[in-house]
């Protein structure tokens, strides 16, 4: 071969260098469907890579645009009419401003420029005083037409939304709409990502179920789709200049149930820079554009891969309701002895022996939090046997609503212990609902009223050892009882009796010996104990490499 022929053949084969590149895998056997999700807005792809990708190989999802999902975007005429009429009023609020702040602008930058270059020259003191005065002065004028233009876009905000974001629907529409108008009708759904971190659905235990790996097709990849990207309001990335409002980045749309959708798939692969043409080469190029074909999401009546929970549901239901029913025929059933609460008639008889009163706190969480549901339980009880003793309750509250339900369940309590007459609603007042305030509040009312005991029941957090120390200086019998982990040391150290975490949530029955609470907590420690026996049983399965994995298929959290 000549040197020219022997030329030409590396010349053109420098050129073809980018082009192996494109010889991305493509997905084959591809199959759509929907997702089992509760929205019923996903749908799902699954296929075989045909060879091997590389870890520079990436995919990317598409939606074509169609009529149905304009109708569901498109805006009623009285809501592009508010839409309208807002803008209208934005752009002529804001035009003036708009201008003022651009010159404002470039006074403020030109002022800086100044000051930097006279900080280089190294001018006397007084003149770069000066300059950093005026800086300052430019600077807070276009801070002042910054936020002016700001609030204005709040007003427009407020003006537009009328209980619903009909901004972000009209501006969601009017991209799909424009996207259909320019022939650009795909949009991104999934954007470009490796091909290496798509899951097979043997890993998708989240779709499948524990045992996923075992499927037949569990090699496949799986690729799950549930939103399109549209502009997004909250992010400015450019200022619009008729009216102020900001050019918008993307967010994820959901998808709409039962509309039919058109998916494609685009591969691509890393191209080498072209010695030729180094501008050519680089980063992602797109090999190949696949369709996909239609799939339609739709909600799904039952979750497959939940059957483990609803088979634990069912069982730990029976044994609840076995035990509520024996607990009904036996009220004395036995529950392992509780110090703390064994306590409580010796708290309160001696409160009524030495005249002085009990105090109760609720902790200093909502009502909408399981422990103050607790402790709220628990006061109902133990306002029954004070009311027993005729001993006076104080129960300072650092929630309004905890102090409103805290008032009716002491009234409940005397009433049920047969001494209405004796409950006092002044009692149970609210103090603050700032934290270290609150108990600041609390231990002035130990030091002065010198209660003989107190409960310390519910959520608290670093205010927990100014409470018990407090409490146990003035000599009180102090029973505490928390699921706060971080407190629990505290109370340990500094009151006498102390209910560990689900100890707390125990307390209402354990007091009241009431059927239904009885049978529940005894119901719930058995189903406990027998979930225990199953993940014991499968730590020793593994530790002498026993292959039955039935147990681990039914308690693998999804």
């Amino acid at each position: 071969m000549g040197m020219g022929k022997r030329l030409l053949a590396c010349m053109a084969l420098l050129l073809l260098l980018p082009l192996h590149a494109y010889a991305v895998p493509a997905p084959a056997d591809v199959e759509l469907s929907d997702v089992a999700n509760d929205e019923g807005n996903a749908v799902a792809i699954s296929w075989d890579w045909d060879g091997s990708p590389t870890e520079a190989d990436q995919f990317s999802v598409e939606l074509r645009v169609n009529d149905q999902l304009l109708k569901h975007f498109e805006l009623s005429q009285q809501e592009m009419q508010t839409l309208t009429d807002a803008r209208n009023w934005l752009s002529g609020e804001v035009g003036t401003l708009l201008d003022q702040r651009s010159s404002a602008k470039a006074e403020m930058d030109q002022a800086q420029s100044d000051l930097d270059q006279s900080i280089i020259d190294k001018l006397p003191g007084s003149e770069v005083a000066g300059l950093r005065r005026t800086y300052w002065q430019k600077y807070r004028v276009f801070r002042r037409l910054d936020k002016q233009i700001a609030a204005l876009q709040a007003k427009f905000a407020a003006r537009t939304y009328k209980g619903e974001d009909l901004r972000l629907k009209a501006l969601t529409w009017e991209f799909l709409n424009e996207a259909m108008r320019n022939g650009g009708e795909w949009i991104s759904a999934a954007a470009m990502a490796p091909m290496a971190s798509v899951g097979t659905k043997g890993a998708r235990t989240d779709l499948f179920g524990v045992n996923a790996a075992r499927r037949n097709d569990a090699g496949r990849l799986y690729f799950t789709v549930d939103s399109i990207s549209v502009p997004n309001p909250g992010t400015a990335a450019s200022d619009d200049s008729s009216t102020g409002l900001e050019q918008f980045a993307s967010i994820p749309i959901n998808l709409v149930p039962d509309i039919e959708y058109q998916l494609r798939m685009s591969t691509y692969g890393a191209a080498e820079s072209n010695p030729m043409d180094p501008a050519a080469g680089g980063g992602p190029q797109l090999a190949e554009q696949i369709s996909l074909g239609t799939v339609t999401p739709r909600g799904n009546a039952f979750d497959k891969s939940k059957t483990n929970n609803l088979v634990f549901a069912l069982l730990f239901s029976m044994i609840i309701l076995a035990f509520i029913i024996l607990a009904r025929r036996n009220p004395n059933m036995f529950i392992r002895r509780i110090a703390g609460l064994e306590a409580v008639d010796e708290a309160i008889g001696r409160a009524t022996e030495m005249g002085k009163p009990v105090m109760y706190l609720t902790g200093l969480q909502s009502l909408s939090e399981l422990s103050t549901l607790a402790a709220i339980n628990i006061l109902g009880r133990v306002a029954g046997k004070i009311a027993d003793y005729e001993s006076d309750l104080i129960v300072p509250n650092r929630d309004p609503v905890v102090q409103t339900v805290a008032q009716e369940v002491v009234k409940e309590g005397y009433a049920t212990a047969g001494r209405p007459d004796a409950y006092r609603e002044d009692n149970i007042f609210f103090l603050t609902d700032d934290q270290f305030s609150f108990t600041a509040a609390t231990c002035g009312i130990m030091m002065r009223d010198k209660p003989a005991a107190i409960f310390l029941m519910g959520y608290y957090y670093a205010e927990s050892l100014l409470l018990a120390e407090t409490g146990a200086a003035t000599g009180a019998i102090q029973i505490a009882g928390t699921d706060a982990e971080h407190q629990l040391p505290f109370f340990i150290v500094t009151c006498d009796y102390t209910l560990i975490g689900e100890e707390l949530y125990a307390a209402s029955a354990y007091l009241s010996r009431e059927p239904m609470l009885l049978g529940s907590l005894k119901g719930q420690d058995i189903a406990k104990a027998l979930m225990m026996a199953i993940i014991l049983l499968q730590a020793i399965l593994f530790i002498f490499n026993g292959e039955w994995k039935f147990f681990k298929d039914m308690v693998t959290p999804l």
